[in-house]
């Protein structure tokens, strides 16, 4: 039978020779499993190998270049050892294969002298060094490291040098990836072996195979020590690009590298500068989730351009960013608005807010990205902000408030005019009913002449302008409809105005005939649809629009609870339908319903229906019982519960008034600004962006009125929303010098400007006397 692979040592046996590992069942037997017994005595030390070594008849027979399944041999074992290693050298001096077994390497390609610098263990390499001449040329065949690879690697100047001192081309050496020492020693945190590299001639405009420098793997790195060494060397490295066009800049932005970032753009580093795919600094941070580089990009000088070369525009990418960094679109709107240097308390003081991210695209209909994005994420801080705040109060005053109150005084005419239409023809109808009931023909006739009815001259004028302001109406929404697209099927509110709209004109047609009941029940629904609108458009005045926040929700909360309420009722309603069936209030099922529905508000009838025995007096016990039942379930929890649940929900509203109300006036602009009229010659949309106010000068009446229905004045609900420009309102010693100082000033500036009218004015005069003699 033939032996294993190797030699006879290859069994497996212990060192005394014992109990062989293939007699044992659970051995796997793997080629790659089988360690030497030579490698098991190099690993237990010195004294283990020397025992070893002696019970060897001839040492030179041995396997020294056999592995363990990590690839490495005794050599890779013993070099982090210096005494085993110079016994085990002194051991196999004359071995055939001691050579070769120095230069095996290990499963990631490292061979002992590689082992030895990673460790640190310098006189291992020249114990080695001693051995073996070419020890300093080793190659790694798989990564292609040298030995001044691997001692840059594990950051020792002093192997370092030994090995530039017996090799000085060793630092032009390159592995695989085209690396040369220095880009590995860039990668270091500390930057003093980087520094000693270039001390001895390391190009530090080098590059690998992806046109990296030293410079793009210290940023990449995250070493500002060496971000900063390289930089000094030579400022042109800002400018070098790999080949797929990135900086040191764009590496520093995609690994969240702030400090080098910050560097780097104190230092003239170009943040525009586009990698591929178009993508700049912004982009890359944004895209690689990086919130601090993109605050520090924000805070920087460059941030409007770099918002603004944003693929697909600023608009977009605010929106991206109110998406995936809201805290970081709250900075971008901070940058938006500028204060001036002057005195807060000063007429000169003034704060500029520039508005080209919430500005709608030029598309048609127009695109509102960023307002759009901060409504479908519901963000709450930047709904707040004091930049989309003046937006709307802008927008306001150029457009909304002028499509508001023509909305409104043309739904007043139509709403006025249908109800008092309505009311007059029903009034003249229950006359005439009520006569013919009375059998008073006189008293008919006489009255005929005062009510109004159908054909008359007057009824006909009022039908057809209930008639034409329906139709505008009608159009209205049709337009609304064309510029909303899907959307406006989504908003419930559109399915009232079309019901409204088509009951108004079932009940105007015919015009001279007399209206039936269906009709009647049209112009009801009609009617009380009406008024909900009416309630509805004032939601845009600051308290009442809170108020109809409340209610809404309210209402939500009770139709959520409804399903509830109703089995309730049902599961009442069918034991007083069965207990009361004789009396009217329960003489069927749906009325007995009804009936337990309107007994919660406590209408009982509690002494003819509870009180008496009525028909079956057996019962009369359990009656009680029931009422009991009933008061105690219905009228006083589930009443609490809702007084409960309505309470809760008005603190939340109130609390939450100002984000719902923005969100309100974002929506009412942005429809204001994609509907059509806006297209209209008056409502021309200003193409500059930027807006400066004066908080200090006067305000008009007009322009009061605009800041009120805007929501930009302080109410009852809102104090805390007033500008905050003028900084806080506490009076210290301080501050009321530098009021009185400002104001002094301001006196000062008016005194000078009439001195000198008052002097342009008197040499004037003085020119035309002259003149005149």
């Amino acid at each position: 039978m033939d032996e294993p692979t190797g030699t006879h040592l290859l069994e497996m046996r212990n060192l005394k020779g014992e109990m062989s590992i293939n007699n044992n069942p659970s051995f796997k037997s793997k080629k790659s499993m089988l360690i030497s017994p030579l490698i098991r005595a190099v690993r237990r030390g010195l004294r283990m190998t020397e025992k070893y070594l002696n019970e060897q008849k001839d040492v030179e027979k041995l396997k020294i270049t056999d592995t363990d399944i990590s690839g490495r041999n005794i050599f890779h074992l013993s070099v982090q050892r210096e005494e085993l290693l110079e016994f085990v050298l002194e051991t196999f001096e004359k071995h055939d294969h001691l050579i070769q077994a120095l230069h095996s390497e290990d499963v990631n390609g490292y061979t002992p002298a590689h082992i030895a610098v990673l460790h640190n263990e310098r006189k291992s390499m020249h114990i080695l060094a001693g051995v073996d001449k070419k020890i300093y040329t080793i190659r790694s065949t798989k990564t292609g490291q040298t030995l001044i690879h691997s001692a840059v690697k594990s950051c020792n100047p002093y192997i370092v040098q030994d090995i530039l001192e017996a090799r000085p081309d060793a630092l032009y050496d390159k592995d695989n990836d085209g690396k040369p020492p220095q880009h590995y020693a860039a990668a270091l945190e500390e930057c003093f072996l980087l520094e000693f590299l270039l001390s001895h001639g390391a190009d530090i405009f080098e590059t690998d195979k992806n046109n990296s420098t030293p410079f793009h793997m210290a940023a990449d790195a995250g070493s500002l020590s060496n971000v900063k060494l390289l930089f000094h060397e030579d400022e042109d490295l800002l400018r070098a690009e790999d080949n797929q066009g990135r900086t040191a800049l764009h590496i520093a932005c995609m690994n969240g590298c702030r400090n080098i970032v910050s560097f780097l753009l104190e230092n003239g580093a170009d943040p525009l500068v586009k990698m591929e795919g178009g993508l700049n600094c912004l982009a890359v941070a944004v895209m690689n989730k990086q919130d601090d580089v993109v605050k520090e990009l924000l805070l920087s000088d460059h941030w409007k351009d770099l918002i603004t070369e944003w693929n697909g525009g600023a608009k977009r990418g605010f929106a991206h960013l109110v998406n995936k960094m809201p805290d970081n679109a709250k900075i971008l709107l901070d940058r938006c608005v500028v204060k001036s240097d002057d005195k807060p308390q000063s007429l000169d003081y003034h704060i500029t807010y520039d508005f080209f991210l919430l500005e709608p695209t030029g598309s048609k209909p127009p695109m509102f990205d960023g307002l759009q994005a901060i409504i479908d994420n519901n963000d709450e801080q930047c709904l707040t902000h004091k930049l989309c705040k003046k937006y709307f109060s802008v927008k306001w005053r150029e457009k909304g408030c002028y499509v508001y109150l023509a909305n409104l005084l043309i739904y007043l005419c139509f709403h006025v005019l249908f109800n008092v239409y309505v009311a007059l023809i029903r009034s003249a109808m229950a006359f005439r009913l009520l006569n013919a009931a009375n059998a008073v023909t006189t008293n008919a006739t006489t009255s005929n002449n005062s009510v109004v009815r159908p054909n008359q001259p007057g009824a006909i004028v009022a039908t057809a302008l209930i008639v034409i302001l329906t139709l505008f109406n009608i159009f209205k929404e049709l337009v609304q409809m064309h510029s909303q697209r899907w959307r406006y099927f989504k908003q419930f509110s559109n399915y009232f105005e079309w019901t409204l709209y088509v009951c108004v004109l079932y009940f105007m047609f015919p015009v001279r005939k007399a209206k039936t009941e269906r009709q009647f029940v049209a112009a009801a629904i009609a009617n009380c649809i009406s008024w909900f609108n009416l309630i509805w458009f004032l939601r845009r005045i600051p308290d009442i629009g809170t108020y109809i926040l409340t209610l809404q929700k309210v209402f939500k909360t009770l139709v959520k609870m409804l399903l509830l309420i109703v089995l309730f009722c049902m599961a009442f309603a069918s034991t007083f339908h069965l207990l009361f069936a004789e009396h009217s209030r329960f003489e069927n099922f749906p009325i007995a319903v009804l009936s337990t529905f309107v007994s919660m508000l406590g209408d009982f009838n509690y002494d003819s229906l509870f009180l008496e025995a009525g028909y079956y007096k057996d019962i009369y016990t359990f009656k009680l019982l029931m009422f009991i039942m009933f008061v105690l379930l219905m009228v006083v929890v589930v009443n609490n519960v809702l007084i409960g649940l309505a309470v809760g929900d008005t603190t939340y509203v109130m609390s939450m008034a100002k984000v719902k109300r923005l969100r309100q006036h974002m929506k009412f602009i942005m429809e204001v600004e994609s509907s059509p009229f806006a297209r209209l010659p008056c409502f021309k949309r200003k193409e500059d962006t930027i807006v400066t106010e004066y908080p200090n000068h006067k305000k008009s009446f007009t322009d009061n009125v605009n800041r009120f229905l805007a929501g930009e004045t302080t109410t009852f609900y809102n104090v805390d929303e007033v500008d905050d420009e003028g900084g806080d309102d506490v009076l210290t010693q301080d501050k009321i010098e530098e009021m009185v100082q400002t104001r002094l000033e301001n006196y000062h500036k008016k005194m000078m400007q009439e001195l000198k009218d008052f002097h342009s004015d008197m040499v004037e005069k003085l020119e035309e006397m002259q003149g005149s003699s």
